[in-house]
């Protein structure tokens, strides 16, 4: 049931993600016409970076909370091994996601929106390769204490 609860979450975060960048996208066309794009400008990149940044807090704290399956949640062959290395590979990714997430919307505040994108795109990739190799630490940690039963 949580993992029907996760997916609902991400279903309602794209949406809501993509509800909000079409309407910044149709308010700049409205401003573009109402005032001839003089005065008032959206930086839809920027925009887009802090929604999706916004995403990744949202998912990494639910992430966490999935259980173990096939559709949801750090799916790789050593972080399903069993129930420990899925909690902490998943616990350990949801906290990457979360500081993912907080670089990105920092960093969007600050920069222009395309060092910005980019800038986002190495955090999400970073804190992916992270997780897979802590997730690959827990793994043989936990195969190491199979061995030595």
């Amino acid at each position: 049931m949580s993992n029907a609860k996760v997916l609902k979450i991400v279903g309602i975060s794209m949406a809501a993600m993509f509800t909000a960048m079409q309407g910044f996208i149709l308010y700049s066309a409205y401003v573009e016409v109402s005032v001839n794009s003089a005065q008032a400008y959206v930086d839809i990149g920027k925009v887009s970076c802090i929604l999706m940044g916004v995403m990744l807090i949202i998912l990494g704290n639910y992430l966490p909370k999935t259980k173990k399956n096939h559709i949801a949640g750090l799916r790789v062959s050593w972080s399903m091994y069993n129930d420990i290395t899925w909690r902490k590979s998943n616990r350990f990714g949801g906290t990457a996601m979360i500081i993912a997430g907080l670089c990105g919307i920092i960093t969007t505040v600050f920069a222009r929106s395309v060092i910005a994108v980019v800038l986002l795109l190495f955090y999400i990739l970073a804190a992916t390769v992270i997780t897979l190799i802590y997730s690959h630490k827990v793994y043989v940690a936990e195969l190491s204490k199979k061995d030595e039963c």
